[in-house]
Parts: structure tokens; sequence; C-alpha cells
């Protein structure tokens, strides 16, 4: 049970930080 919460918590924040990813490299693309 800890495994699985320990993966979903993960899953969220990898699916947080692309999409953190995905909104500076739009950022970067308008600044240049």
């Amino acid at each position: 049970v800890e495994k699985t919460r320990f993966a979903t918590r993960f899953l969220n924040f990898r699916e947080k930080y692309s999409g953190i990813n995905a909104a500076v490299n739009i950022h970067n693309l308008s600044m240049n």
C-alpha cells in the first residue's frame, strides 16, 4: 500500500513538473 501511495505521488509530481516545464519552454520561446 505504501509503495502504491508513493508511486501515485510520484506520477502526480511528474505530471505537474512536465506542465511547469512546458510553461517555461513556451515562456522562453516568447522571450526570443
